[in-house]
């Protein structure tokens, strides 16, 4: 009643409207029918192989620079469909089509579909039908278009009409993707079962057609739970059809052989930095398949001469070390400071499965969890001045201090005694526990987890609040760690790390541009500041991080960090140019295997030691050319709050050390000096014989500000 109600003129026009419309998409589709071609399986582009390249050089004009790595080398052999298993016929049906037989080659469903999104605006989606599969094979572009929908129709009837169903069942097998590199259904019969097609079993035909919809996700050796639950739904279908029995459903899948070594990668390197590149491009929206597939040029920010650098120096460094421990694991990765663009980057030393039988996938720069020591007192001391703490301000150092809730932090047990009153410069040069974990305490943990949110650890890392969380107790992953110390060194500025700078698909159209926007999320005076600490932790003669001056008198700035028990240690630091973090550790990272047995290292590795090694042989290298650079001078903000008691009359007394001084740490180990170690419950007693260095005391009263 309500269309009888309108006035007879719009009644008019609105069937106009539609007639016409019908009439063009009618029209459309004659005229896409007439112009397609009928594809066969030899000639369905099933992949297009994409390339990674390295970034351009330095001054050149060049789009890209060398060849990194390609991804999407083709694996298929064409079978008849004689030769392919009932069993894995009637899994692909089950799967994907279970009416392929009785339809014609189009979902009429799907095309109502088409039309509806494309005059609403949606995002189209994929064909149903096994024909419109295969026809959408024939299109390797994967936009989401009306036109490319009605192409894919149009090709499906065309197949509909001049194959019969056997012979379209055999060009699908033979062209869809299973994953593992495998186009075709023998590629994928011997990637996952070492078997033929001809061979496979009704549960294997499971198996590889349940990987259809998502080969990489559903693959069983990569997430079993989710596999397993695909198949379920399969050879549910597959007895509902009476091709196989019911008692398949109570059955288990079959177990597929382990995922095969990457051989397209070169070296450890190359496979941990391809596989950052595809997380990055997924994050993104980009799948899988257009990697695999898609014959896309992916142009990376990897500064070939400086990830040189990287390998060089780690294997330079710890040649005899990996030899002496080879579960020994590290990461390095450098960032360029307000752009976020990732310059080198070293996951690890092994990737697969060497000839000993040890297997590592896990990148030690972006994956693994090991905890940050006190490389987080840098996050600590922004957010101190960020509370209008000046530099100059003093605070207690006694050997022990116990925080409300009985925590108990200590010391390294090489700084002995009591140090008196030092200020935030000092007492970040020596990287002192006992006035680090107070500070965050006082300030209020929130507000420090606040701050490492602004400075560029994300919130998917779970920090928890207590103190000794600025001691580094909490897990961080290194390119986060590497984005703080870049933030500092841009003046507060922070861009979020990427490894992408552009992506091209086949047509020559940028479909992705690593560019993230910068912002200022601490004021500049705050992080020259910062600066300005972080700088004594290289020059103070007592500083944690002597061993990474560079060359020349090179200005940097930088933190170590060792965890207590020596279960990571770290060295962070940066230039104006360049901003970078090396970590090291044993095992899976955190609560794992400690850092001892190390040649020049037996007891324990130190922030200040190998990886402060590691972190300066790298930026001297990566540096080399580039003219020196200076800091920004501090701008020493804040109130001044001296915390120092007025020295006591008492004649018998010594004299209480005047701010800023501090004992020198001369560093036992290596002739360096040593970082401080971590927070958590500690006994007040040596915890490693042997590592005492006594010091001389203090006589004076000590008032700890924060109790």
């Amino acid at each position: 009643m309500w269309w009888r109600r309108r006035p007879r003129w719009l009644r008019r026009l609105v069937v106009a409207g539609l007639f016409s419309s019908i009439l063009l998409f009618v029209a459309g589709i004659a005229v896409i029918y007439a112009a397609t071609q009928v594809p066969l399986p030899g000639q369905v582009k099933t992949a297009q192989t994409s390339i990674i390249y390295y970034g351009p050089p330095a001054g050149s004009n060049q789009d890209t620079g060398d060849e990194l790595v390609r991804i999407g080398t083709v694996n298929r052999t064409d079978v008849p469909l004689a030769e392919v298993s009932k069993g894995m016929q009637h899994a692909a049906l089950a799967a994907e089509d279970k009416n392929f037989y009785h339809e014609p080659g189009i979902s009429p469903k799907g095309i109502a579909r088409a039309l509806y999104v494309n005059v609403t605006g949606g995002e189209l989606q994929g064909g149903s039908t096994i024909t419109q599969q295969y026809a959408k094979n024939a299109y390797l572009t994967q936009e989401r278009t009306f036109t490319r929908k009605m192409r894919e129709i149009a090709l499906a009837v065309k197949l509909d009409q001049k194959y019969s169903k056997d012979q379209i069942l055999e060009f699908y097998l033979n062209t869809i993707y299973f994953g593992r590199r495998a186009y075709g259904i023998e590629a994928a019969s011997k990637a996952y079962f070492n078997t033929t097609a001809a061979q496979l079993t009704p549960q294997q035909g499971a198996v590889l057609a349940g990987l259809i919809r998502a080969p990489n996700y559903l693959d069983p050796a990569e997430n079993p739970g989710p596999a397993a639950n695909r198949w379920h739904d399969v050879v549910a279908t597959m007895a509902a059809e009476g091709w196989a029995p019911a008692s398949i459903t109570s059955e288990k899948p079959p177990p597929v052989i382990p995922v095969p070594g990457d051989p397209t990668t070169s070296s450890a390197q190359i496979g941990y930095i391809r596989d950052e590149v595809k997380r990055e491009l997924k994050g993104a929206g980009i799948t899988d398949d257009q990697v695999n597939r898609g014959g896309l040029r992916i142009t990376t920010t990897i500064d070939k001469g400086r990830q040189m650098a990287a390998y060089e120096a780690v294997t330079t460094v710890l040649g005899t070390a990996y030899a002496a421990v080879p579960d020994l694991r590290t990461g390095l990765v450098a960032v360029e400071p307000g752009t976020g663009r990732v310059l080198a980057w070293y996951g690890g030393s092994l990737y697969g499965r060497d000839s000993q039988g040890r297997e590592e996938f896990v990148d030690n720069v972006s994956t693994a969890d090991v905890e940050s020591g006190s490389t987080f007192k840098a996050i600590t001391l922004v957010a101190a001045l960020q509370k209008n703490i000046n530099l100059k301000s003093t605070f207690a150092a006694p050997e022990h201090v116990t925080l409300p809730g009985d925590y108990v932090v200590s010391n390294d047990e090489g700084d002995g005694g009591d140090l008196g009153y030092l200020n935030l410069i000092k007492a970040t040069a020596l990287s002192i526990n006992t006035v680090y974990a107070p500070l965050a305490q006082n300030l209020g943990v929130q507000n420090v987890i606040n701050t490492a949110r602004l400075l560029g650890i994300p919130e998917n890392r779970s920090l928890r609040v207590e103190a000794g969380l600025t001691l580094g107790q909490d897990p961080i992953h290194a390119i986060d760690m590497t984005t703080v110390y870049a933030t500092l060194a841009a003046n507060g500025v922070r861009a979020a790390p990427h490894i992408v700078d552009k992506v091209v698909d086949g047509t020559g159209q940028v479909i992705y541009s690593g560019n993230p926007a910068a912002k200022q999320v601490i004021p500049t005076t705050v992080a020259r500041d910062a600066t300005y600490a972080l700088q004594s932790v290289l020059t103070d003669p007592a500083g944690t991080g002597t061993k990474a001056r560079l060359a020349g008198g090179r200005e940097a700035a930088g933190k170590t960090g060792t965890t207590s028990g020596f279960h990571s240690a770290w060295f962070c630091g940066y230039t104006k140019e360049l901003a970078s973090c090396v970590d090291m550790f044993r095992g899976k990272g955190l609560h794992s295997q400690v850092l001892t047995g190390i040649p020049g290292a037996q007891n324990g590795v130190y922030g200040g030691t190998y990886p402060a090694r590691i972190w300066k042989a790298f930026m001297d290298a990566a540096l080399q050319g580039v003219p020196k650079s200076t800091f920004d001078p501090p701008a020493f903000g804040g109130m001044v709050q001296d915390n120092e008691p007025a020295p006591s009359p008492t004649p018998t007394m010594s004299a209480v050390p005047t701010p800023g001084t501090g004992i020198d740490l001369g560093d036992l180990f290596n002739g360096g000096a040593s970082g401080g170690t971590g927070g958590g419950q500690q006994p007040q007693q040596p915890q490693q014989p042997g590592e005492n260095r006594p010091r001389p005391r203090q006589t004076g009263v000590i008032v700890d500000p924060f109790q």
